[in-house]
């Protein structure tokens, strides 16, 4: 199931998803159903969360099914160096924390414990003009000990170089970190400037600045160990409007730590 028929086929969805074996995916659409709960208790107009909590639905429940395929690639392809990686990757994960520990891919270093920069631009829908906008975001994700954090900002535009709205956020999440692929997810507040779109042409737009909620997640494929391409939905809501939208990005890590070089004498001596 391709991405676009995820968020095309919203009643397939609903069929299908009761079919998934993955208890850690079954968490997740009990929660999409708690935020949906959560939205709809702000004593807001209804019309700002209309077409918002459908387009947010379709949005996280595609980044859901693009990640469980992801997965599912993983049990049935025959084994691979991945798996291998991967294998290592999780030993380490399980042992006692150490910021410099390194893994070694194909004669090159890597950092374990790493932090990196996501940056793309998608589409998203805005509330407070009640269409779907140009979205470029800039992130930085890092860890402090085994916990992961990120912070960043968005742009809400509807062409390039004309933005209404500035958000900016930080938070705290979630990192599932493997040779080949990443999953990630982040959630904390945020601030948010910018216009409303005018009642009419004779009316010029109303500014305003709130602190909100936001939410965010990620699916990423490394072409690299440390760098690569992906999708991240999110959702940004307070008292004004509501941003909610996918954009595809890159990401780049500060992982990489050059070339190991071979200890001869000590290759010789075992």
């Amino acid at each position: 199931m391709s991405l676009i028929h995820c968020i095309v086929y919203p009643d397939l969805i609903r069929e299908t998803k009761y079919m998934i074996q993955y208890p850690p995916f079954n968490r997740i659409f009990v929660k999409i159903d708690r935020l949906k709960s959560f939205l709809s208790s702000f004593t807001l107009p209804a019309y700002l969360y209309q077409n918002s909590l459908v387009m947010t639905t379709k949005i996280l429940l595609a980044l859901c099914f693009f990640a469980i395929g992801l997965l599912k690639a993983q049990e049935v392809a025959p084994p691979t160096i991945f798996q291998v990686q991967n294998a290592q990757l999780k030993q380490i994960y399980s042992e006692p924390f150490d910021r410099k520990r390194e893994v070694v891919f194909k004669n090159k270093k890597y950092r374990v414990y790493n932090n990196y920069i996501t940056g793309g631009i998608g589409k998203c829908y805005n509330s407070g003009w009640s269409n779907v906008q140009l979205c470029p975001a800039l992130d930085f994700n890092f860890h402090i000990g085994k916990q992961s954090f990120q912070i960043g900002g968005l742009l809400s535009e509807p062409n390039f170089g004309i933005n209404n709205c500035l958000q900016l956020h930080a938070g705290w999440g979630y990192r599932y970190e493997r040779s080949n692929y990443m999953l990630a997810a982040y959630g904390g507040i945020s601030h948010t400037s910018g216009f409303l779109k005018p009642v009419n042409d004779t009316t010029s737009a109303a500014s305003f600045s709130n602190v909100g909620a936001y939410i965010a997640l990620q699916c990423l494929y490394k072409v690299k160990f440390d760098y690569g391409i992906g999708l991240t939905a999110f959702v940004d809501v307070n008292a004004t409007q509501i941003l909610t939208g996918i954009r595809a990005e890159l990401f780049f890590s500060g992982a990489y730590r050059g070339v190991k070089k071979h200890d001869y004498a000590k290759e010789q001596n075992q």
